[in-house]
């Protein structure tokens, strides 16, 4: 914002000594900051819009077990990773319920929830909803 300012204050100064040369020559940095300021109002108006996530559903006994389950040990000399330290079940159990999420809350016309709605019901980013929607249908999941 400084800087537009800026840049409107340096075009007013080397402009036609005249009130039009001078208008004329601030013109295109008002312009800017009036469609900065436009584009702004815009993002702020969408964030205030913005679906809380919904309260995350309960595990099912299966899952809640695979959550808890203690890290696998390595046995006769072999090296730790970070395959033995992850959790029974490989880590993916919140993916999964978002999975089994999706397919209880199909569309009318029977389609999955697109992968921002999987993300918000589990509190997460976009990017994550979309990526379980994909292994999912992939049969990563099951």
């Amino acid at each position: 914002m400084v800087g537009s300012f800026a840049s409107l204050g340096a075009n007013v100064a080397v402009a036609e000594p005249g009130l039009i040369g001078r208008v004329v020559a601030a013109w295109p940095s008002l312009a800017l900051i009036g469609s900065y300021e436009l584009l702004m109002s815009q993002i702020r108006r969408c964030a205030e819009d913005r679906v809380e996530p919904q309260e995350l559903p309960a595990l099912p006994p299966d899952l809640a077990a695979d959550a808890e389950a203690e890290p696998v040990e390595p046995h006769d000399g072999q090296e730790k990773d970070a395959a033995a330290a992850e959790p029974k079940g490989d880590g993916r159990v919140l993916q999964r319920e978002a999975w089994r999420w999706a397919q209880q809350n199909r569309q009318e016309d029977g389609d999955l929830p697109s992968g921002v709605a999987i993300a918000r019901a589990f509190a997460r980013s976009p990017r994550w909803g979309r990526l379980v929607k994909k292994a999912g249908l992939a049969g990563e999941l099951t």
